[in-house]
């Protein structure tokens, strides 16, 4: 008899809200309590199997239907099994047609907890949501830096050009993607030398977001990607480990932290900010954008680069240095950069005339630096008679001369 609504009833299955038979429902969780018996089984093959009969029972992933809720739930309570952990198991199942396509295509992943982290960065064959909340693709802040990298070293290493060294300043690298996408290539041996440098703790709290002097986020920026800008796997985290951070240098993810896979790296090193000796693993920068123009930071990377602990005018690292010149050359000095106002010697007047000076009409001897800077500086007297101010002030009859030279 077919209903107003225009559903055929057939016994308890309606074929308008597609009720699966209770003896199928009965079958389905006779054999899911059979496979989850053993707990010496709860490995991958279990965990597929599972996702193939309820796939099997409720269709792929991507089609949500009524009745797919009611079931999940049971589930639940008969095996025991987070609601989340059912739901990727369908997706595990749904993505490789089998456990041996999924082992080929990832040889790396060996654990449950691995497939969870990995989940996200798979592509659905198509869109959509299961019953329950699934793992989705995380919308990467910074997350495609690691992917993008492994196509330049795979076609870096086809054109049989090695990589020596590899260098992170406080980067905004998840921990996960990192550990997938370029852990397995420091461990075959396609790049040699591996450093990242980030801020200690402390710093990292003590750093700002903001711009124009106002202060946007309290913490660094890394602190703002990991808890806004990419998703957790794991639906209860509120935080995403982030290779530059060392508050993640020791989470376990997957099956060892951070800290322990660079340290078991032939030549792996973190760096943490502030950080005095060797010369090679110097650096103090007090921000997240700070590394690039901090010196010790800068002449740690060129020391590493060039596979050296020793500092030489040479390989210090000093801004804005032309090509072919050194740190030699270059005197502690304020910078004079061409399009800024020179600086000049000012004199008091009384009354209306202009008094002879008794000071020369010259630039002012600029304070001592603090650091190296190869900007130019005047060398000779020719770069002041070149100056418009001081060639005004000569033909209001002001004279040149030494410093401290009564003028004649």
């Amino acid at each position: 008899m077919r209903s107003p609504a225009g559903s055929v009833v057939i016994g308890n299955e309606t074929e308008g809200d597609n009720r699966v038979p209770e003896d199928d429902d009965q079958r389905l969780f006779g054999e899911l309590a059979e496979l989850w018996r053993d707990h010496r089984r709860r490995g991958l093959e279990t965990r597929y199997r599972t996702g193939v009969l309820l796939n099997g029972r409720l269709g792929p992933p991507t089609e949500g239907r009524p009745y797919g809720r009611g079931i999940l739930k049971r589930a639940v309570q008969e095996l025991g099994i987070a609601q989340s952990d059912l739901c990727r198991m369908r997706w595990f199942a749904h993505l490789f047609d089998s456990l041996a396509a999924f082992r080929q295509a990832h040889p790396e992943v060996n654990s449950w907890t691995e497939v969870k982290e990995l989940l996200p960065s798979l592509n659905p064959r198509q869109g959509g949501e299961a019953g329950g909340r699934t793992p989705k693709p995380s919308p990467p802040a910074v997350g495609e830096v690691s992917r993008s990298l492994t196509g330049i070293i795979k076609q870096l290493k086809a054109a049989r050009i090695p990589v020596a060294s590899l260098t992170y300043l406080a980067a905004a690298i998840r921990t996960d993607e990192w550990m997938r996408n370029v852990l397995p290539r420091l461990n075959q041996g396609d790049i040699t030398r591996f450093t990242a440098f980030g801020m200690n703790p402390v710093r990292e709290l003590d750093d700002v977001c903001g711009a124009g002097g106002h202060g946007i986020y309290r913490k660094s920026l890394l602190y703002l990607v990991s808890r806004a800008l990419e998703r957790p796997t794991d639906p209860a985290a509120t935080e995403v480990p982030l290779v530059g951070m060392a508050h993640f240098a020791d989470q376990i993810v997957g099956r060892r932290s951070y800290r322990e896979a660079v340290e078991a790296l032939p030549d792996g090193t973190l760096i943490w900010s502030p950080s005095a000796s060797p010369p090679d693993k110097r650096s103090d920068s007090t921000s997240h954008g700070g590394f690039d123009d901090d010196n010790p930071t800068m002449t740690s990377v060129l020391l590493r680069i060039l596979g050296t602990t020793s500092v030489r005018p040479e390989n210090e690292y000093v801004p804005n240095l032309l090509p072919g010149t050194s740190a030699v050359a270059i005197t502690e000095a304020a910078t004079d950069i061409a399009d800024q106002p020179p600086e000049v010697v000012t004199v008091e007047v009384h009354g209306d005339a202009l008094p002879a000076p008794q000071l020369p009409a010259a630039a002012a001897t600029p304070s001592p630096g603090t650091g190296l800077s190869a900007a130019r500086h005047p060398q000779a007297a020719t770069d002041i008679l070149d100056n418009r101010v001081i060639a005004a002030l000569i033909q209001s009859g002001w004279k040149t001369g030494p410093p401290n030279e009564p003028a004649g």
